[in-house]
């Protein structure tokens, strides 16, 4: 599989640099942190129903007028901020299309991993070199905030860098982007637990970290567009949408580029290539079992039951 996935891979980096830890038991100090620790006792996470169908990424179309972008982490263990900059972009297009005059952009990966791993694991690295968990880059983006990759103040984020990444990690996030950061904070973090919390937050405009120790073969989408569990990788992806019918599944956004996998696309026309379709049960009994993963949301009430446009 590692060669498979290498020969598929351009300029994203190893595929060994995966990067989430699992620490069950700090996640579950964040979770029981939060007003909701649960998504599913959320206003919309509890009410309402929903489609059959919700694709994130044209929301994102709708409130940006630009194809969802293709991030890569590279040769660093990144990918757990790679994950929560890609269900936030879900989110902030959701709040664009509620109305919003807020507008979604494309967060700096590099700071979402400075903030984790030392503004909020106060620099208590348990690591060896890379790495982080899905709640710390979740409570990252609520207690510090995002910045977007463009120039900000001395600091220009407008392109990824492995070195800044690797640095930020170590250090921690310059003081002069902390300060920038705080007029960017999320609101709400909540814990996924089911198939059915997953729906629910992407279907009101909810993106979702996915964390958890399942691989998949990525040598080649099946006819509908499903990769199937294959091996274990320590990594963090991202939820942006749905579906159910005779085939129920989620579409999880990777952070190794467009060529790092291929094959049938669903839908065909405008499904980001970087990323796959997982089988619903998968997703449940396999990853969100993991207990790191989380819906994150820039709403001022938490999450909030909303109807986009469906």
């Amino acid at each position: 599989m590692m060669d498979q996935i290498q020969d598929n891979q351009e300029t994203n980096g190893p595929p060994e640099a995966f990067g989430w830890v699992d620490l069950p038991e700090d996640v579950e100090v964040v979770a029981q942190a939060q007003p909701i620790p649960s998504f599913g006792d959320t206003e919309a996470g509890l009410g309402g129903d929903i489609p059959d169908e919700a694709l994130g990424w044209r929301w994102w179309k709708t409130a940006t007028g630009t194809d969802f972008p293709e991030l890569a982490q590279g040769s660093v263990g990144s990918c757990c901020a790679f994950g929560a900059s890609h269900a936030a972009m879900v989110s902030m297009a959701g709040e664009v299309l509620s109305g919003d005059p807020e507008s979604a952009v494309i967060p700096s990966p590099e700071v979402i991993y400075g903030f984790s791993r030392v503004q909020v694991n106060g620099g208590r690295s348990p690591f060896r070199s890379d790495g982080s968990t899905g709640a710390w880059v979740a409570q990252a983006m609520k207690d510090f905030g995002i910045l977007e990759k463009t120039v900000v103040g001395s600091f220009d984020l407008s392109k990824y860098s492995e070195t800044r990444c690797r640095e930020f990690g170590s250090r921690g996030v310059p003081a002069e982007l902390v300060e920038a950061a705080k007029a960017h904070r999320f609101t709400s973090i909540s814990r996924v637990r089911t198939f059915d919390d997953f729906c629910r937050a992407i279907a009101n405009g909810f993106g979702v970290i996915v964390a958890s120790q399942v691989g998949f073969n990525l040598s080649r989408r099946d006819s509908e567009g499903f990769c199937k569990p294959s091996g274990r990788w320590a990594h963090c992806m991202a939820g942006l949408a749905y579906r159910k019918g005779k085939r129920p599944g989620g579409y999880i956004k990777n952070s190794w580029g467009a060529g790092s996998n291929s094959g049938p696309k669903y839908p065909a026309d405008d499904m980001p290539n970087g990323g796959f379709w997982v089988d619903s049960e998968v997703l449940e009994k396999q990853m969100f079992s993991a207990g790191d993963s989380w819906a994150v949301s820039n709403m001022p009430t938490g999450f909030p039951l909303r109807r986009l446009s469906w």
